[in-house]
């Protein structure tokens, strides 16, 4: 989970128009909006097939703003996805992040996260981590 601002990479309107229409039309995907403070503040998205390196369903938290982050925006999210995962009957959920940031590491260990094999760079030349909840891993949506 999580470019750090200084690594996110220049882009187009018509670039996001496009990656905000695959949220919405992709069926193996379950997207929704991150509302604090009557605004929208992000977006967390469930990939519920494995790609890039990773399995699936697999859980991504970005929240835009930063100043809710820190807030325990992020972890009332993840808790909320865990729990309406397991609700839905899978047993192992998934993420990453990237290694140099550490607030999504902490985030991610902090609902239960443990690193899965070893860091690996894609084809971004990004350095990742995977990481695996086991259902009677989670420490804060049991």
């Amino acid at each position: 989970m999580g470019v750090a601002d200084k690594d996110n990479k220049p882009t187009t309107l018509e670039k996001e128009r496009s990656r905000v229409q695959d949220f919405i039309t992709n069926p193996n995907q379950l997207n929704w909006m991150v509302s604090y403070n009557s605004r929208i503040i992000g977006s967390v998205w469930v990939d519920l097939k494995s790609k890039d390196h990773l399995n699936s369903p697999s859980v991504h938290i970005m929240l835009g703003d930063p100043i809710v982050r820190k807030q325990g925006v992020g972890s009332a999210v993840i808790d909320a996805v865990i729990s309406y995962l397991k609700q839905q009957g899978y047993k192992q959920i998934y993420s990453r992040h990237l290694l140099l940031n550490k607030g999504s590491q902490k985030l991610l260990a902090k609902a239960g996260f443990i690193s899965e094999g070893e860091p690996y760079k894609d084809s971004d030349d990004l350095n990742w981590q995977n990481v695996s909840l086991l259902k009677n891993n989670a420490h804060s949506t049991e």
